[in-house]
């Protein structure tokens, strides 16, 4: 549960002090600058001995109450959050963000499968909007295995899904191209050229035996059986 107080800076040379609002949250702490200047002589938790002080503590209160609005939005419950962590420290301070910084921000919080998924789709398709044609070429132009494909769409689609909701990104009525599984050639070895190796073997030497069994046993001796024998 956050929590939002008034805090003020360390007295300068000077003997002034700054105001500032801290959000604290489940993650760490957000400082919000108020741009406020008093001489710390005015200042015991309230604005005192000055001519605006009314003025200020309503303006205080009413920058307090929208940091409050954008913690409900973070912290909602049960459901897709409506701001990120970092969507929520840069409103909070007035800063607004392109969608490619509102992107890395998002990706911060995910793991490095989206990253990776999002640097990839980069690279191929040359931006982070992501749209049909984008994810198209990058489908096309990806170099991996087909699985690792489906895989990087999945994220990117995922993301993509998040944003919308966020209100940073269109929704797309995906129309993508087929990610086919190209099938690999294996080549078996024959039960007659089992035998024959078996036969020209050294009787003594178990592991000749040991895959000539195999072999007679599942029909044939596949390259995936090479690389899965230790």
């Amino acid at each position: 549960m956050s929590n939002i107080t008034l805090n003020k800076s360390r007295v300068t040379r000077g003997g002034f002090i700054t105001l500032y609002l801290r959000i604290r949250g489940d993650r760490s702490s957000i400082s919000v600058p108020l741009n406020i200047k008093l001489k710390a002589t005015q200042w015991n938790g309230r604005v005192v001995n000055h001519s605006y002080a009314s003025d200020l503590n309503r303006w205080i209160n009413e920058e307090k109450a929208s940091l409050w609005e954008l913690v409900s939005l973070y912290e909602i419950k049960n459901e897709i959050k409506k701001l990120t962590y970092a969507q929520l420290r840069d409103q909070a301070r007035g800063q607004q963000k392109s969608y490619a910084d509102i992107l890395e921000a998002y990706l911060e919080e995910k793991t490095k499968a989206y990253t990776s998924a999002f640097n990839k789709y980069k690279v191929i398709v040359g931006a982070t909007d992501i749209t049909n044609e984008g994810l198209n070429t990058f489908i096309k132009g990806c170099q991996q295995s087909p699985a690792t494909v489906k895989s990087y769409i999945n994220a990117i689609k995922a993301v993509h899904s998040d944003l919308v909701i966020l209100g940073h990104a269109e929704k797309i009525e995906y129309d993508l191209v087929k990610v086919v599984q190209k099938s690999v050639r294996n080549r078996a070895t024959t039960i007659s050229e089992v035998v024959r190796y078996a036969e020209d073997a050294n009787p003594k030497d178990y592991h000749y035996h040991a895959v000539a069994i195999f072999s007679l046993l599942n029909g044939g001796y596949y390259l995936t059986d090479v690389e899965t024998f230790k």
